[in-house]
């Protein structure tokens, strides 16, 4: 079982790491007790000459447990025309994705998931 110290230092990592592959889409929230930031996360890139009908915010906050026993808490904010049935949907697949990969930092992993499922249902609601 990991320190706080050791989740704490693969935490910091994690926000490098996703600081420096979404320099415009991560957001670090400050002033809050545990790290948390959020991720922008749209179907298709902005160059594409597809409209990106849905997207979302990723919300994560490190718990000490992180992620050494137990996922980031995450939750899934519309930014784009996503119904409550679609943020619930997303929810489940960022948690599910999270629990299968507890042990190591897992949200780039997350980001994946979501961002496939945003393809796969980038239709006008």
């Amino acid at each position: 079982m990991a320190s706080e110290d050791e989740n704490r230092l693969e935490q910091d990592d994690e926000i490098e790491a996703l600081q420096s592959m979404y320099p415009d889409d991560f957001k670090l929230i400050e002033g809050t007790a545990k790290p948390t930031y959020r991720i922008s996360i749209f179907p298709t890139e902005p160059a594409d000459d597809e409209v990106n009908h849905i997207a979302c915010e990723l919300e994560v906050e490190y718990p000490l447990t992180y992620p050494s026993e137990t996922g980031p808490n995450m939750k899934i904010l519309p930014l784009e025309k996503l119904t409550s049935s679609q943020i619930t949907t997303l929810e489940k697949i960022a948690n599910d994705c999270a629990e299968e990969n507890i042990g190591c930092a897992a949200v780039f992993m997350v980001i994946g998931a979501v961002s496939e499922w945003l393809m796969e249902n980038n239709e006008d609601p």
